[in-house]
């Protein structure tokens, strides 16, 4: 019988620097629909639902207009059911990780690329 082998996942941080107090999140509720996206994420509201999904800036049903950035690792699709999870709504992060960050989307958040490949909101 052969040895099981395990290995340990550590995410990628995407936050850059500062304390906690300085990242602030709210609660949002992703789609049951949605496939697995990572933390970093860039996330829009559906208008009709209420409910979050990956920012699209070529969507015309409210995830056209970035709302904020996935704190977690989720994957609501999978799980049958729309889950809960923490966004960030302000904070500096790796602009080389986040996932769908665009012109657009840094104008919703009101943002700014720094010179540093820091992405701040």
């Amino acid at each position: 019988m052969g040895e099981i082998s395990t290995t340990t996942y550590t995410p990628a941080e995407i936050r850059a620097s500062g304390d906690e107090a300085g990242f602030p999140t709210t609660n949002v509720t992703l789609a049951s629909t949605q496939t697995a996206i990572v933390a970093g994420t860039i996330l829009g509201i559906v208008e009709a639902s209420g409910l979050a999904v990956a920012y699209d800036d070529d969507a015309i049903d409210g995830s056209e207009v970035a709302k904020g950035i996935l704190a977690v690792n989720a994957d609501p699709a999978t799980e049958g059911r729309a889950i809960p999870v923490p966004m960030y709504i302000g904070g500096q992060f790796f602009e080389s990780r986040l996932t769908g960050l665009d012109a657009a989307a840094a104008a919703d958040l009101h943002g700014i690329s720094m010179t540093n490949g820091i992405f701040k909101f």
